[in-house]
């Protein structure tokens, strides 16, 4: 009997994970055809999720182990899909697919060490062999990325700001130059996967002709005929200028990542010339022997295949083009008040 195959994508952030995500399941019909089921997993809303992190976290967690065997041992499926006993009972019956199947996210790699081992036992046991990988980004143009995102998300980085002129008087917090990384965990899906887990350097995806997820499904998911396949791609970043922005809000602005900013962020970044976020020369160097100790560590780990790149930094804007760019901002927020008040509805009068 041929052995069934679990990919498992341990997808680390900014490596196209998302994109990967959402085109498995939306493509999960034609999928099954070709030999690879999914997993769903409804969430909250009641839709299948792509990223199985919250599912298999929750199936998995210590606390939850009773209820695992029990749904196990009596097989009923619940009523509700998108609660724990439903998770669990569409990961049992995942199991006993004869296709190979998908799982894929991102926090997987954070799960505690108990969890994922049974996990990876509940896998195997039912005759799959389990076959990880990961997309991984160089160390410089994951730390631009990762502060994006952690910019979008509500992050405040001081050494970050409109000009270098702020740097000159700006005394560096160690703790503040805990710089995004992927070392942690690629040494921890090494301690648990050892040698079958398999490192894709992220430039290598980017240069297939038709992108990041047609790499995963040629060279990994072994899928030839890709003219089914819809793809979705879920990029969506900010400016150079929106970013650096943001970040001066979220010091100054509690809680600032709400969907009214994110509106007005994004309303903002449309209307610019777009200019992807680099750190600029002055801002690298401020944090260059902390970036230094990560490259480091990534070519221990890796190889020089997955930490040779170019650096290249952002432009020092000049006042002009700050006063500029500020002239926008409080333009492009007018527009976005004013746009606001009229779609507020009127209080009835009693």
């Amino acid at each position: 009997m041929t052995e069934k195959i679990c990919f498992l994508h341990l997808g680390f952030h900014k490596t196209a994970t998302t994109s990967i995500q959402l085109t498995c399941r939306n493509n999960s019909k034609i999928l099954k055809k070709k030999n690879i089921e999914t997993p769903e997993f409804k969430n909250e809303r009641n839709k299948i999720s792509g990223n199985h992190t919250g599912q298999l976290r929750n199936i998995f967690d210590l606390s939850n182990k009773n209820l695992f065997s029990q749904v196990k041992r009596e097989g009923i499926e619940p009523k509700q899909s998108n609660s724990l006993e439903g998770h669990i009972f569409e990961f049992l019956r995942l199991l006993r697919s004869k296709n190979n199947i998908f799982l894929s996210g991102e926090g997987i790699p954070l799960f505690p060490k108990e969890s994922l081992e049974r996990m990876v036992i509940e896998i195997e046991a039912n005759g799959f062999q389990i076959h990880p990988f990961a997309l991984v980004r160089s160390p410089y143009a994951y730390l631009n990325s990762a502060l994006q995102q952690t910019i979008k998300g509500g992050k405040h980085y001081p050494w970050i700001g409109l000009s270098d002129d702020q740097l000159q008087n700006l005394e560096i917090v160690e703790k503040s130059l805990k710089l995004p990384n992927t070392v942690t965990s690629i040494k921890r899906l090494q301690s648990i996967f050892a040698e079958s887990i398999h490192f894709y350097p992220f430039s290598t995806a980017t240069k297939d002709p038709e992108g990041p997820v047609a790499f995963v499904l040629k060279n990994i998911l072994k899928q030839d005929d890709l003219k089914e396949f819809e793809m979705t791609n879920a990029n969506q970043s900010l400016s150079n200028f929106a970013t650096r922005v943001q970040n001066i809000l979220n010091k100054e602005i509690r809680h600032t990542n709400n969907n009214d900013l994110k509106k007005l962020i994004h309303r903002q970044n449309d209307q610019l010339n777009f200019e992807r976020f680099l750190l600029t020369s002055q801002e690298f160097y401020a944090i260059e022997a902390y970036f230094k100790e990560i490259q480091i560590s990534m070519n221990q780990l890796l190889g020089p295949g997955f930490t040779e790149e170019t650096i290249r930094f952002s432009s020092n804007k000049s006042l002009q083009d700050i006063n500029q760019s500020l002239i926008d901002l409080i333009r492009s927020l007018y527009q976005f008040a004013a746009t606001n008040s009229k779609q507020k509805p009127k209080r009835s009068k009693h």
